[in-house]
């Protein structure tokens, strides 16, 4: 019986990965020396990127590989604050806490102007407030792509003709980049640098049965960008440091692997969402599923259980009597005593926030695992409304 419904989290590394990254246990030479295995390390690193830039249609020069996606998306906003002067920025209001929490902070100590943009009930950016924001100052607008706690899909298109709109009609001479953290994505929707329609796009291996601390930073040539990462100027000096080709060469097959079969675990994972959330709502009267009205991830299932005082306490009694790992929202933010911003940009209550629980789905997740999940959840919510 499979346990696991956090996928949204972290995924288990694949077996492919693993034998993958086992091809690449001993290459532990620096592919920035001279002597042959070095070199030839070099050359690994080189076919690598280009497998992986194939894949995204991009050029081998416009992929940085990075420890993750937080510190991808650290390197395009403080990449962006040291590169133009106080430059205003644009997020939506329903961020990774990697890019709200790093935004919030830059415009604290004055080195970027932050607008943040309001989202709809249903959790898509408000088109009108984004057009209203962008200024002709504005240089860089960074909206998520699969919100990582709701599942939500932002319209890239329409995102894309109001910055293009703005584009045609600035006289300030300042760039306008638009970048996206689709972190969340590419399990189970096809992303590529020109799909998406972006300057810069943030991808990440642990989210795709790849090795944690693996991800890059799509960054087209035309993006001036300042590395946080200084020394000897590796990732075309935008990353310095000698590279984890054994992580490399995982992510980038992991990566490969998951696109190769999006559409297919697309409709999979969207027959098993629809037939959990359909059980959950028969068997808890008032469930509310958010975001519901929106175009979403079938691999994220976000949930508000009615009279539930505390969605953490739920999760851990699920998994203390019965064995479930489920989440009580976005794992990033799980050591933070405030409510979820994106709950709360949405226009929920405290206490609607406090009731929210997240279960995602995965390779391993099966149309029996959910049932045998859902026979738990009501027993475990039944237990917690009788206590309280």
């Amino acid at each position: 019986m499979d346990t696991y419904f956090d996928y949204a989290a972290t995924t288990p590394l694949s077996t492919e990965c693993r034998e993958t990254m086992n091809e690449y246990s001993d290459v532990f030479y620096n592919p920035s020396s001279l002597y042959r295995s070095s070199v030839a390390a070099k050359t690994d690193l080189h076919e690598l990127r280009v497998r992986l830039a194939k894949k995204l249609q991009v050029q081998e020069s416009e992929v940085v590989f990075t420890s993750g996606a937080t510190e991808a998306n650290n390197l395009v906003l403080r990449g962006i604050a040291d590169s133009f002067e106080c430059p205003h920025v644009l997020i939506s209001a329903v961020e990774h806490s990697s890019i709200y929490e790093t935004a919030r902070s830059l415009a604290a100590s004055g080195r970027i102007e932050l607008d943040i943009v309001a989202v709809l009930p249903s959790g898509r950016v408000d088109m009108a407030d984004l057009a209203a924001k962008v200024t002709d100052q504005t240089v860089l607008v960074s909206v998520i792509h699969t919100n990582n706690e709701t599942g939500v899909v932002q319209s890239m298109r329409k995102l894309h003709e109001v910055i293009a709109a703005t584009k045609a009609k600035r006289s300030s001479g300042l760039p306008l980049y638009f970048h996206t953290d689709a972190a969340q994505s590419a399990v189970t929707q096809l992303i590529t640098a020109k799909s998406m329609m972006v300057d810069l796009m943030t991808i990440n291996g642990s989210k795709l049965y790849g090795p944690k601390a693996s991800g890059c930073l799509v960054k087209r040539r035309h993006v001036q960008l300042s590395p946080q990462i200084t020394g000897g100027g590796q990732e075309f000096g935008m990353r310095s440091g000698t590279e984890n080709l054994a992580l490399i060469a995982g992510f980038v097959q992991s990566f490969v692997a998951v696109q190769g079969a999006a559409s297919q675990e697309h409709v999979r994972l969207q027959s098993l969402q629809s037939h959990f959330e359909e059980e959950i709502i028969r068997s808890i009267d008032g469930v509310e599923v958010v975001g519901a009205q929106a175009t979403r991830s079938p691999h994220i299932s976000s949930l508000l259980l009615p009279g539930l005082l505390d969605g953490e306490s739920f999760v851990m009694l699920l998994n203390e009597r019965y064995g479930y790992e489920i989440a009580s929202g976005a794992a990033c933010g799980a050591n933070m005593d405030e409510p979820s911003h994106v709950l709360v940009a949405m226009g929920y209550s405290s206490a609607q926030v406090q009731s929210h629980i997240r279960v995602s789905f995965g390779r391993n997740t099966t149309r029996k695992s959910i049932d045998e999940l859902l026979k738990s959840m009501s027993l475990t919510y039944n237990e917690l409304r009788s206590i309280s």
